[in-house]
């Protein structure tokens, strides 16, 4: 299983044998499925490898990628008439933390402008600072909560058929505390956590 850092762009050279056909004929691509959408990156074929160049994930996808998740790949080449699948295999996600902070005003000519960068060492462990910490109060909001937000956030997840909302509502009504709108949803919410 092949690592893929989501900040970074990542090359792949697989070593390759071709026989029967030239080279300079086939076209391809490596793809990544992630969501049930195929993300297709083209590969550059030559005698003894392909290369695929993969751009940094957090530039194409619409979501946050989490730390640990697979994706499935493959690699695809074609020309003359034929259609080749030369390597099937997965990536696993690296999502390292990171952190950057800036003074954008000096307040005094005397302090010095910081810049601060916190990122997750190769281990995983990620430094820790003490950091005095101010209590902000928010106003609260008294927002009403219908079926439809809840439906809109099902949309929101990719569940557009109607019928297979309305199942999912009514079982996350049977989950939930109360049949209070915003303990559905809660339900609801819960629900598309576990399923992915």
């Amino acid at each position: 299983m092949l690592e893929l850092d989501i900040n970074k762009t990542k090359n792949i050279e697989f070593e390759v044998q071709t026989s029967g056909i030239d080279f300079k004929e086939l076209d391809g691509s490596l793809r990544i499925l992630i969501d049930g959408i195929e993300y297709g990156f083209k590969v550059e074929v030559n005698s003894s490898s392909i290369i695929a160049n993969i751009p940094m994930l957090k530039n194409v996808l619409l979501r946050e990628v989490r730390e640990g998740e697979q994706f499935e790949a493959k690699l695809e080449v074609h020309g003359a008439g034929y259609y080749l699948n030369p390597w099937n295999g997965s990536f696993v996600v690296k999502n390292p933390v990171l952190m950057e902070a800036k003074i954008r005003e000096d307040l005094d000519d005397k302090v010095p402008k910081i810049t601060a960068k916190i990122k997750s060492k190769p281990s995983g462990k990620v430094e820790s600072k003490l950091v005095e910490m101010k209590k902000v109060l928010k106003p609260e909001i008294n927002v009403v909560i219908t079926e439809k937000h809840i439906f809109d956030y099902m949309k929101s997840k990719g569940t557009t058929s109607e019928q297979v909302q309305q199942l999912i509502l009514e079982q996350c009504k049977g989950k939930s505390k109360t049949d209070d709108p915003k303990d559905v949803l809660r339900s609801v919410v819960h629900f598309y956590k576990n399923k992915s």
